[in-house]
């Protein structure tokens, strides 16, 4: 089958899965659609049928080891037609855990051919000033590297036709890993005085529709809010009320030796 086209399939809140989706697509070379289906709008507009002809890159962030939960929904929802997938997953720096291996088994059973996949390094959503966490990650080189993926995809899939070859089967981490418990920080952002200017826009980032304005005031249901730090990254006037458990995560993260992209195809 001659591939004709390449579809980005992104759940991005602050962006680092986005820009290394579009780099390695940019590498394969193929026409590209992205399907950004970060924010609720997103999803609910997206494409999720996908022929053989088509290269289809998954993109997600790590949370907790596991699929970001709001991307997890919308990839069950996807349906392929031996269509072949690349597996991208993005984390800040700690390890990418179950990740992979939950991507490659939704989409294996909804008609999908994993290809290949990736464990790609971004700043960690919560790096700051005072910790930073893979700070300013990706780099030109990581976006270089990321490339250089497509190309190798390209490569493999694209010279003599691609041909469907089941039973993939990357070093993925097999260890179980626990489901983490509930964060005690509590997930309201709060606004900086005089920025009631950026609300509707904080409505418009947020992948989960958490936030709405009643009586005059910005109001985050901690419900719905999951702690992306789309709202944050996005606006300096937005941020999280101090928290002993969040400081001491940053801490502990913030420690780590850096990590460096990994790729199997």
């Amino acid at each position: 089958m001659k591939l004709t086209n390449t579809k980005v399939i992104v759940f991005s809140p602050t962006g680092g899965s986005l820009k290394y989706a579009q780099a390695l697509a940019e590498g394969v070379g193929l026409p590209l659609t992205v399907v950004n289906a970060t924010t609720p709008k997103g999803r609910a507009s997206a494409e999720t049928k996908f022929g053989p002809e088509e290269l289809v890159i998954v993109a997600v962030p790590v949370y907790g080891g596991h699929v970001a939960p709001v991307a997890k929904g919308f990839i069950e929802e996807l349906r392929g037609d031996n269509t072949p997938v690349i597996l991208v997953a993005v984390y800040g720096n700690r390890h990418y855990d179950e990740t992979l291996g939950e991507m490659q088994e939704i989409l294996e059973t909804s008609g999908f051919v994993v290809e290949g996949a990736c464990a790609l390094i971004a700043e960690h959503s919560y790096s700051d000033i005072d910790h930073p966490i893979a700070a300013h990650r990706p780099t030109e080189e990581d976006l270089l590297e990321a490339k250089g993926f497509g190309v190798k995809v390209s490569d493999k899939l694209l010279a003599n036709g691609f041909v469907a070859e089941k039973g993939f089967k990357p070093p993925f981490n097999e260890n179980p890993l626990k489901q983490a418990p509930k964060s005690p920080i509590p997930r309201m952002p709060k606004t900086l005085p005089d920025s009631t200017n950026q609300w509707k826009d904080c409505i418009l980032v947020c992948p989960t529709a958490a936030m709405s304005i009643r009586d005059g005031e910005l109001v985050t249901s901690e419900e719905k809010c999951i702690f992306c730090m789309a709202c944050v990254k996005a606006f300096p006037q937005v941020r999280y009320s101090d928290h002993p458990f969040l400081s001491a995560v940053r801490e502990k993260l913030e420690k780590l030796p850096r990590r460096e992209n990994e790729i199997w195809l």
